[in-house]
């Protein structure tokens, strides 16, 4: 299976859920994070599902899917147990340039709900496109272990330097060579261990080394609490 590794933007993007269980309650939860718009299409629905729809956090139309409800989507999930009906959405999805993942029939699927370790920024997505769920779940186990919190505040200090690098007029191969030699430096380790001296020395060694010394202002990279 050629699968292509991809991240979608879904904020504010109108998402339609079909089927009210508990696989469907999971994938709204997954959208609604993302910042999607969820409408649910389903006779019956999670007790769970019932309190974010009458919460106001997601939409809900009841009965059976129908094409119309596609008008405006972006992104559609088919959780139903009756292939005959995640057939008819899938299609519907196809004729309306609409992606669509049919939970558990990598057939009818566009796309795949990733296994996902979240950081902050940093978001490390793993997938076997439904082969090996079991293997997956290991293998995120062990990169949230590998990957502390300390990684979150680490991926804020490179972005305040690279726009303050872009605003100052360091571009193209500086950039990348400044910006490189930043990330080699194990700042979740001198984050863990509150050495917000030594980070800011060890990002002006890097500014020097790639000769964009005091190109930018660097003392307040840190937030006041990581020093």
């Amino acid at each position: 299976m050629g699968l292509f590794g991809i991240f979608l933007e879904l904020a504010g993007r109108a998402c339609l859920v079909v089927g009210g269980g508990a696989v469907g309650t999971r994938k709204v939860t997954s959208l609604l994070d993302a910042g999607g718009h969820v409408t649910v299409v389903s006779r019956e629905l999670t007790s769970e599902l019932r309190k974010l729809i009458d919460e106001g956090e997601a939409a809900y139309i009841s009965g059976s899917f129908e094409p119309e409800h596609l008008t405006g989507v972006s992104l559609c999930v088919s959780a139903m147990d009756e292939r005959d009906e995640n057939e008819k959405v899938a299609g519907s999805c196809r004729e309306h340039g609409v992606l669509v993942n049919v939970v558990d029939d990598p057939s009818l699927s566009d796309f795949f709900f990733p296994s996902v370790v979240r950081r902050g920024d940093l978001v490390i997505a793993l997938s076997s496109g439904g082969v090996a769920p079991s293997m997956i779940k290991r293998i995120r186990q062990d990169l949230e272990a590998q990957y502390g919190r300390e990684y979150e505040p680490a991926l804020k200090i490179l972005g305040r330097l690279r726009e303050r690098l872009r605003e100052a007029g360091v571009t193209g191969d500086s950039l990348a060579d400044v910006m490189g030699r930043a990330a080699d430096l194990p700042l979740a380790a001198m984050i863990s261990d509150k050495r917000g001296d030594e980070i800011i020395l060890r990002i002006r060694e890097a500014l020097v080394d790639g000769g964009v010394a005091g190109t930018v202002e660097i003392n307040d990279l840190l937030d006041t609490e990581k020093r």
